[in-house]
């Protein structure tokens, strides 16, 4: 099986699988961890952005992903638009999936003011849809938060739903399979009409004032969501994917 925590992409100098480590090791300067898909020959790692040449091709390569899902019928109405510089500030890390050199999916994730961990940005390019990958990087960022930051009072993330009730049904039903359970209360922000919202403008809606503002439904776990994770991976890591029409082009 492929070690879980892993600083040398899966493998030691003479090509063993190299162990995970033997237990959480708080505060432990852990900047990069990987896991791949035996079978797929998929490939997630998770890195600190920019911290070295390759993190930083990783980091500029799923931006492109990101931006690109973005820009799609689906994505658009979706979607916060975020640069490196969030990144930076939120002292996030970047997961992605790469099949060979191509990154196919990304998400990236951070600790908030209240030690809450945050999952935000997660996208799957439509080749790749249907093999369980946003619920793998999930699962990935949240083994590498607690290996290398220690116990996390909550988990959560959000997902958006429009004034008709629609739902982004892609981020509920990747998120649910690792136990995120969906909050009744539906929350709002407010759009600015800047870089990173103004996308959203086509499918907000108005308050009383006429302000444009958009809707979203936290999704949320606690610790105990962690031994799932680490089942949920190393049971995809060993599953057989199917073969998809755009890996197969």
């Amino acid at each position: 099986m492929t070690a879980l925590f892993d600083h040398h992409g899966g493998q030691g100098p003479d090509g063993a699988a190299v162990a995970a480590p033997k237990g959480p090791t708080p505060r432990l300067p852990l900047s990069t961890v990987s896991v791949r898909n035996r079978h797929a020959n998929i490939e997630l790692s998770s890195a600190r952005p920019m911290s070295d040449a390759e993190a930083l091709r990783l980091t500029a390569a799923s931006l492109d992903l990101f931006n690109e899902v973005l820009a799609s019928d689906a994505g658009r109405a979706m979607l916060f638009r975020f640069e490196p510089r969030d990144l930076i500030e939120r002292d996030a890390h970047v997961v992605c999936a790469r099949d060979g050199m191509r990154v196919v999916g990304t998400m990236h994730f951070h600790r908030d003011d209240r030690d809450r961990l945050v999952l935000r940005g997660a996208v799957v390019h439509p080749d790749y849809a249907g093999l369980k990958i946003a619920s793998a990087m999930g699962a990935l960022g949240m083994l590498h938060d607690f290996v290398a930051n220690g116990e996390v009072r909550e988990i959560c993330l959000a997902v958006r739903q429009t004034g008709s009730g629609r739902l982004n049904e892609a981020s509920r039903i990747s998120f649910s399979r690792l136990g995120f359970l969906l909050e009744t209360q539906t929350g709002r922000t407010a759009l600015t009409g800047t870089f990173r919202d103004r996308h959203l403008l086509d499918s907000c809606e108005q308050d009383a004032d006429g302000m444009p503002f958009i809707r979203y439904r936290q999704m949320t776990a606690g610790p105990e969501i962690l031994p799932r994770a680490r089942a949920f991976l190393a049971a995809w890591s060993e599953a057989m994917l199917p073969v998809t029409a755009g890996r197969r082009s």
